[in-house]
């Protein structure tokens, strides 16, 4: 099914409940006139949604987050990113394995896991990068229909 990237992120941020995005400057950046992509709308906002709440998290109250979505080659690029303390290069990779927390008891460790098998779903790729916020960037690739 085709669908808008920008409106699956801002139904994915309209399901982060109102205390998981308190306290942190939310700076979106959607442009008008993207075109629709092969997407699954519904999984898509739950990508959204568990990146966003991640990069809450990290931020912490009075922290940046900043959402954006632009062309990229032949497709369309998504990128959360937080002014937290990033994530260190050495587990750039491994925040994307099953099980895999860096919370203690807080975290289940498969919200990333799960991010990234929604985009690849897709045909697309996730990864992790240090952001110029001075947290991390989770970027998101999805191809167009072609």
């Amino acid at each position: 099914t085709a669908a808008s990237l920008v409106d699956a992120v801002r139904g994915g941020l309209s399901l982060c409940r109102g205390s998981e995005l308190d306290g942190v400057d939310v700076d979106l950046r959607l442009p008008d006139g993207l075109p629709a992509l092969p997407l699954a709308s519904g999984r898509c906002m739950r990508l959204v949604g568990n990146l966003a709440r991640n990069a809450a998290q990290a931020a912490g109250p009075g922290g940046r987050l900043l959402v954006s979505v632009d062309g990229h080659g032949d497709g369309q690029r998504l990128a959360v990113e937080d002014s937290g303390p990033g994530v260190p290069e050495g587990l750039r990779e491994r925040i994307f394995d099953p099980f895999f927390t860096t919370r203690g008891g807080d975290g289940h460790g498969l919200g990333l896991a799960t991010c990234r098998a929604i985009v690849a779903g897709h045909g697309g790729t996730l990864l992790c990068e240090a952001s110029d916020l001075g947290g991390a960037r989770f970027v998101a690739t999805f191809p167009d229909a072609s």
